[in-house]
């Protein structure tokens, strides 16, 4: 994902997949700069975080859980609220 975003560095998708890959891979912290660095930016379907958060039910829903998601939930939640 970082080599693509090297060549499309805009790419919403990309950014989503990069930031999954580090919060299964535990890098909580720059799974969080990414996530929060998109906030508010508008795609197809929504908003970036909105994106993310139907990433993690889908997840969920295939088995897929990390106990981060629930911090990554409240910090996208805190961003929300102080928009």
């Amino acid at each position: 994902s970082e080599k693509a975003l090297e060549l499309d560095s805009q790419s919403s998708w990309l950014k989503t997949n990069l930031a999954h890959a580090h919060l299964f891979l535990g890098h909580y912290t720059k799974a969080l700069e990414i996530y929060t660095a998109s906030f508010g930016q508008s795609i197809s379907k929504g908003t970036f975080e909105d994106e993310v958060l139907k990433d993690f039910i889908a997840f969920r829903e295939s088995g897929l859980d990390h106990p981060d998601m629930k911090r990554i939930e409240e910090a996208i939640q805190d961003l929300k609220a102080h928009a």
